[in-house]
């Protein structure tokens, strides 16, 4: 049987060289999955394509020159919003107000259409939480999926803003590496991995808590950090956990978690970064 390890290799602020150690093999019996080689020059989801920040190699943006940085277009946001755009099915879509998604022409900066989530549904009081940022949408399928202020999933087509789907109790999404799925942060200690059209592939019971920060997939492994700091590293096939650590002394991880295929990293609200080796034992 195979069990998974999670090693604290030290704080990088004060070990410089504390994250240095043999690549982890990864699993027999749970082998990763990646995306194909060819990567979309659509960023359709938080750090892009791959999950990782970094842009196809031919998507090259106009760089600055001595008048400064040439602007294709620029247009309001008719309401003000706290995550990241995304870019997917030639449109540029972000969130507003916490309760609302806008999608702009990406080619033209017009506002194709807007459309509230379902969470401004509730009428009378409703439980917004207060956080530094939400969670962006992430799309698949020709589907965008938005999790709320108030916990709530709104799943819509793409085009047209037609409301598909609505559930209760999530409190971030992330698209998978593939580009076919989507991983949802319940509020509820659960994480799942949803087709498409919103239909559930696998959940896993893991801690969460309440907070928006985004499941990240890579090298097969997805990462969650719970918003007292327990790490938990599942399974992308399957949603079986490989393994869990405690990383933060009970302090809030407003941040996702990052591996760069040989280690974790977790920032806390102490101004702590750490980092970790996974590993393998028999």
């Amino acid at each position: 049987m195979t069990r998974w390890i999670l090693g604290a290799a030290g704080v990088l602020a004060v070990v410089a060289g504390g994250c240095r150690s043999e690549r982890p093999a990864p699993p027999t019996e749970a082998p990763a999955t990646q995306a194909a080689a060819t990567v979309s020059l659509d960023w359709p989801g938080f750090r892009g394509p791959r999950g990782d920040g970094v842009a196809a190699p031919d998507a090259r943006p106009s760089l600055p020159t001595d008048a400064g940085i040439p602007v294709a277009w620029k247009t309001p946001v008719p309401a003000p919003g706290h995550s990241s755009p995304i870019v997917a099915a030639g449109l540029v879509m972000l969130t507003g107000e916490g309760h609302r998604i806008l999608a702009f022409d990406a080619a033209t900066g017009e506002l194709r259409w807007r459309a509230p989530s379902a969470g401004s549904d509730r009428e009378g009081f409703v439980a917004w939480y207060y956080s530094p940022a939400d969670s962006p949408p992430a799309f698949a399928g020709g589907n965008v999926f938005f999790a709320d202020r108030a916990y709530r999933l709104t799943v819509f087509d793409a085009q047209t803003g037609e409301r598909r789907v609505d559930e209760e109790k999530c409190a971030a999404v992330a698209q998978s590496a593939d580009g076919a799925s989507v991983y949802l942060r319940h509020s509820d200690g659960r994480v799942s991995r949803r087709a498409a059209d919103g239909s559930v592939l696998w959940t896993a019971e893991v801690p969460t808590g309440s907070l928006a920060t985004q499941p990240v997939e890579a090298r097969g492994i997805v990462w969650v950090i719970s918003d007292r700091g327990t790490l938990s590293a599942l399974d992308a096939a399957t949603g079986s956990l490989f393994g869990q650590e405690r990383v933060t002394a009970d302090l809030f991880a407003f941040a996702a978690p990052a591996f760069d295929g040989e280690h974790v990293y977790i920032a806390d609200m102490s101004g702590r970064v750490t980092c970790l080796t996974p590993t393998w034992e028999r």
